[in-house]
Parts: C-alpha cells; sequence; structure tokens
C-alpha cells in the first residue's frame, strides 16, 4: 500500500508539468499588452476606457 502511495505521489506532479509546457509555449508567442492582460490581470478600470464617453 505504502509503494503504491509513493508512486502516485511521484508521478503525479510530473503529469501535471507536462500539461503545462504547451500553455508555456503559447505565452511566448503573446505580445507585452496581450501577456499584461492574462498574465498580470492588467486591465484598466472601469469606465475610464476611450469609448465610454464615445458618441458617433
Amino acid at each position: 500500500m505504502k509503494k503504491i502511495l509513493l508512486f502516485f505521489t511521484l508521478i503525479l506532479p510530473l503529469t501535471t508539468a507536462e500539461e503545462l509546457k504547451p500553455w508555456a509555449n503559447a505565452l511566448k508567442s503573446l505580445t507585452p499588452q496581450e501577456r499584461d492582460v492574462i498574465v498580470n490581470k492588467g486591465t484598466e478600470r472601469a469606465f475610464t476606457g476611450q469609448y465610454v464617453q464615445h458618441k458617433e
């Protein structure tokens, strides 16, 4: 039983690391602005954008 528990304890983190590799490669192709929004949650404050008072 201990061997099985040890096996899963060691293998599960390795499988998770493999799943993150495509995500890391996708982040490399982003522009600096896209990376700021996706990674750092860098968005503007509400009602401060350039389209708030935009009228045609």
